[in-house]
């Protein structure tokens, strides 16, 4: 179900109807919420012939992911991990929401708990089903062929499964056969530089150093360590592009040269084979030469259009970079917030949508960027959005990101449409502006897409009539540590609302360490909920709540049953629960709140 106007449409009409008029604020509509039961699932699984071999020492966990009674989404819950009882596995959902019907869809997934690798890679399988529960209790019968076995974590076309767990073993019912006697041969461990160490306990296999002089203690000698005092430095460290523009294994750039494509607006041709010497010309022809090559894209300064690109195949993608290609001779790095000379601009000419990712396999990332939308949108109910992700894996991070400046109903990024756990988006470090809609600006939309984190970003509801900076639909998010900044900049504030925060059905959510502002609009809430609560108000803390510069009709929070808080200091109502530890600013200025010290105390976010 995507987005369109729905739920924020309702709200703004119902609710934003006169507050800055002194007068009690209209009631928004509710679902009456009873008690919440627990659900149980037994999930009884015909396992296929690759999982039989290691079925037992499997962890599964599962997932609930439901509608309320009018047929709206809602947030995923759990992960819940599994009992096992014979064949027959059990997961048990407390706290489940008395509203959401009796039909849901389970999502359980399977870890191969192998030591020393990331839950990504321990995941050697997924299946999905929807499960109708009588008296709170439902079965889950799955067939071989149901199970998606495809996790790839490292993305080189093998599964998690077939790389990491299925093994070949003998035969045993075969009969056997004499053996042929084999001469054995004495394994020889090579010492390539002759100083007495052999080469896998060698910190320095290529140069003589029989004393193995390491002085920072990393892992490589000081004869074949480029910083020999520097810890953090060293040829064989790992080196990903990092805002400091840090070059932790001595190759002259910020990242891995060898491991990337380079793309620069002053290369030559697309002919060239990509390299710092001789980069690419355009990001088209990169990005097919990195999903074919494994790997990363490393961008310099400039505009670059993403018209004709259509991304299929988890990629990592870098900007910010100084020119290169000019002078080979220089340090290649990163630009700094204070360098916009460096600036790499995304856009795409003539669509609604400058980034899409939809339906891919893989895992992007996206970082150092300037996304722009210059859409006069086609589409005036869905309107122009800079960024969509839908039922895909992606990081955006470290980047500016623009809601066009054009049309009705802009939106900064669009989180979309995703199964329990089958999609991990995480948004941070970023700097959103929701545009200027004449009609609506957002700067998040999260819809159905539950395996989603927001952090650590500056995110502006924008110039809309309508301005909002996250809106949370029939999802559960992880909200954390983010300036969410509502001040209306609509040309006539006696007309306009503005919202910081606004949540539907929203049953996972984790809400800490933001600080929600308002200002300046006729009505304005700060934080406003309807249907179904979250089940757990402890996730709901250390945020603070502010309008910039004080009105006494501003709505600090509205609950789930429709009532109206005004004192977030003495805990956010939700509805049955009161979320504790959150804080009402009632400062003048943005900068008073940034150095007030119960916020300092509360962590200080941002």
């Amino acid at each position: 179900m995507e987005h369109k106007i729905g739920w924020v449409g309702l709200f703004l009409m119902v609710a934003g109807c006169g507050s800055g008029s002194g007068t009690t604020p209209p009631t928004v509509p509710a679902l009456s919420q009873s008690a919440p039961v627990s659900k149980t699932v037994s999930f009884e699984p015909g396992w296929p012939d690759d999982l039989k071999s290691i079925a037992q020492s499997l962890k599964l966990n599962a997932t609930l992911k439901g509608k309320d009674s009018l047929g709206k989404a809602a947030g995923s819950l759990g992960p819940v991990e599994a009992e096992a009882k014979g064949n027959v596995f059990q997961f048990v959902f407390t706290s489940v929401p008395s509203e959401l019907v009796d039909a849901a869809i389970i999502t359980v997934e399977l870890f191969n708990p192998v030591a020393g690798l990331n839950s990504d890679c321990q995941k050697v399988g997924r299946v999905t089903q929807t499960v109708t529960f009588a008296d709170n209790k439902g079965t889950f019968l799955v067939s071989p062929g149901a199970f998606d076995l495809s996790m790839d974590c490292d993305g080189d076309g093998i599964s998690n499964l077939k790389e990491f767990v299925v093994e070949t073993k003998p035969n045993d019912s075969v009969a056997a056969v004499p053996a042929t006697p084999v001469e054995i041969v004495p394994v020889v461990i090579p010492d390539i530089d002759g100083d007495g160490r052999i080469d896998p306990e060698d910190n320095c296999p290529v140069i003589s150093n029989f004393n193995q002089q390491n002085s920072d203690g990393d892992e490589l000698g000081d004869l074949c360590d480029c910083k020999p005092l520097d810890e953090n430095i060293y040829s064989t460290a790992v080196d990903e592009p990092d805002v400091l523009g840090f070059d932790s294994n001595c190759d002259g750039i910020d990242g891995n040269k060898t491991e990337a494509i380079f793309v620069s607006l002053h290369a030559t041709s697309d002919n060239n084979p990509g390299s710092l010497d001789a980069p690419l010309k355009t990001l088209s022809a990169a990005v097919e030469k990195a999903e074919k090559e494994g790997k990363a894209i490393y961008v310099g300064a400039g505009t670059y259009s993403l018209n004709g690109i259509s991304f299929s195949k988890g990629i990592r993608v870098y900007g910010g970079y100084q020119t290169f290609g000019l002078d080979p001779s220089f340090s290649v790095r990163r630009a700094t917030s204070s360098e916009p000379q460096f600036d790499t601009v995304l856009k795409r000419d003539g669509e609604d949508v400058t980034l899409m990712l939809q339906d891919t396999s893989g895992d992007f990332v996206f970082d150092g960027f300037h996304f722009v939308n210059a859409s006069t949108e086609k589409d005036s109910v869905v309107g122009a959005r800079t960024i969509v992700v839908k039922n895909a894996h992606a990081t955006i991070s470290n980047s500016r990101i623009d809601g066009s400046a054009l049309g009705t109903r802009t939106t900064a990024v669009a989180i979309l449409e995703t199964v329990a756990s089958a999609s991990d988006v995480v948004l941070k470090n970023n700097i959103l502006d929701a545009g200027l809609g004449d009609d609506a600006s957002t700067g998040v939309l999260v819809d159905t897409a539950d395996a989603v984190e927001i952090s650590n970003n500056v995110i502006h509801g924008g110039s809309g009539r309508f301005a909002t900076g996250i809106v949370v639909v029939g999802a559960s998010p992880r909200i954390l540590n983010n300036t969410i900044d509502a001040v209306s900049h609509f040309s006539s504030p006696q007309l306009s609302t503005s919202q910081a925060l606004i949540f539907e059905n929203a049953l996972n959510l984790t809400l800490t360490g933001n600080i929600l502002v308002t200002g300046v609009s006729a009505n304005q809430y700060g934080m406003g909920c309807v249907g179904m609560e979250p089940v757990d108000a402890s996730r709901i803390n250390a945020n603070v709540l502010a309008v910039i510069p004080p009105d006494t009709d501003a709505v600090k929070s509205v609950s789930c049953l429709g009532e109206f808080d005004y004192v977030a200091a003495d805990g956010l109502l939700l509805g049955r629960q009161t979320a504790e530890s959150n804080f009402d600013f009632t400062g003048n200025a943005l900068e008073d709140l940034l150095s007030d010290s119960q916020y300092q105390n509360q962590g200080a976010p941002r």
